[in-house]
């Protein structure tokens, strides 16, 4: 078990926050009990996605929210219309179940890997404000997506400039550079217009 204090997580899920840091075996604790505390919440309430909130600063390109807020988990819409928008472009591309993030559109060609684990990641920060993503939160999401999800760490070697990595074994965590924000705000355009 790791005994770093420097483990941290932070993540808005129907809209309700939960932050932790310590050593690993104290945040899974605090994270399940914050699961089963979701789960006795009534039935009628939707689950609600929360875009991120911009950071500031003159290169920061966060994502702007839609006009509710919210994202449907199960929607999902076959033909894009003229001009579309970020935010529609991201409704019909993802799929929200719980807490997993996965795919409705599969990228093709060489960097396929790469920008499947670049999508999930701007998926789970534009629409479930997690600005990083646990290895095993984007291991499901891949594998919900119908991708192999061995070795993410090999997939993402030598993509520093598009992709952050912190953390060992199964503490890692990604999370996308500024530049891997438009990498994938750009495939997410191809893959849907």
């Amino acid at each position: 078990m790791d005994d770093n204090p420097n483990n941290t997580v932070k993540i808005k899920i129907r809209g309700a926050e939960f932050e932790a840091s310590g050593s690993e075996q104290s945040v899974n604790t605090r994270f399940e009990a914050f699961m089963k505390f979701l789960a006795q919440r009534p039935a009628e309430q939707e689950p609600e996605v929360v875009p991120p909130e911009p950071e500031g600063g003159a290169g920061d390109k966060a994502p702007k929210a839609n006009d509710n807020g919210s994202v449907s988990g199960d929607e999902v819409v076959t033909s894009p219309p003229p001009d579309e928008s970020l935010d529609a472009l991201r409704r019909r591309a993802y799929r929200v179940q719980g807490d997993t993030l996965s795919l409705n559109v599969i990228p093709q060609g060489k960097t396929a890997d790469l920008d499947a684990v670049i999508l999930i990641l701007y998926g789970r920060r534009s629409l479930m404000s997690a600005d990083y993503t646990m290895v095993s939160a984007l291991i499901d999401g891949l594998k919900q997506s119908g991708l192999p999800a061995e070795r993410i760490s090999i997939v993402v070697a030598g993509n520093e400039t598009l992709v952050t990595k912190a953390g060992v074994k199964r503490g890692t965590r990604y999370g996308l550079t500024n530049r891997g924000l438009q990498r994938a705000e750009e495939v997410l355009r191809d893959l849907l217009q």
